[in-house]
């Protein structure tokens, strides 16, 4: 049965732990809270100076989490602040692309990437000439690809070429206003495997046979008569 985990400030972030008993919940009322699943309970909070808008886990698994806090992202080990990282202008939107390389989009329309062990900057660049909305990471191929939108639909697809170059391979106009983004990737081969497509040629049924020739029919009612002389 599920249990409804209310609280009389609205909810401004939210992330789901990947082992799904915990989860992470940022409000309005500038609270953080990370509730225990399976108890149905507070399992820690804090109060921040900045209302949070922005929450990930950090994707290996462990216990640690970012915090968008206005134009600072803190990530926080066993409840406390291990490493800040500073931006310029607000962060709209973050994604990990692995384990401790974070990308972050700001409100002056650049993207910043980051090692969140170290609290290093591995690269900062213009994008966008309006803020950033969304980021997605996603796999494809064999590369990894960030993905990038405006909030005036300007969308841009990144190949993560190293932890410090990002390169952009495609731009286009979604022509809409954009709040938010996902991506369905397709299956890692791009389509069917060389096994599919040999299987499905076997087996392949034609859609008409082709009529035989005046030739092979002679060739075939003389070996016919050869055989009845033979028997």
């Amino acid at each position: 049965m599920l249990t409804s985990l209310k609280t009389k400030s609205p909810v401004l972030g939210l992330a789901v732990h990947s082992s799904g008993r915990l989860a992470l919940a940022a409000y309005k009322d500038r609270h953080l809270r990370l509730w225990d699943l399976l108890k149905g309970r507070i399992a820690w909070k804090k109060t921040l100076k900045v209302a949070g808008e922005l929450v990930l886990f950090e994707p290996s698994g462990s216990g640690e989490f970012l915090v968008g806090e206005g134009k600072t992202v803190n990530s926080y080990e066993d409840g406390e602040i291990k490493v800040s990282l500073e931006h310029d202008a607000p962060v709209l939107a973050m994604a990990f692309v692995r384990s401790e390389l974070l990308i972050c989009g700001t409100n002056d329309g650049q993207l910043h990437v980051w090692n969140t062990a170290t609290g290093e900057r591995n690269a900062t660049f213009k994008a966008h000439e309006m803020r950033v909305r969304s980021i997605v990471v996603c796999e494809e191929g064999g590369s990894t690809y960030a993905l990038s939108v405006s909030s005036s639909g300007n969308l841009k697809m990144w190949e993560v070429a190293s932890d410090k170059l990002l390169r952009m391979v495609q731009e286009c106009e979604l022509e809409a206003r954009v709040t938010c983004m996902c991506v369905a990737s397709s299956p890692a081969s791009g389509g069917s495997s060389e096994k599919d497509q040999t299987v499905q040629e076997d087996t392949a049924v034609p859609t008409h046979a082709e009529e035989p020739s005046s030739e092979q029919v002679q060739k075939r009612s003389k070996k016919k008569r050869k055989i009845n002389k033979a028997a």
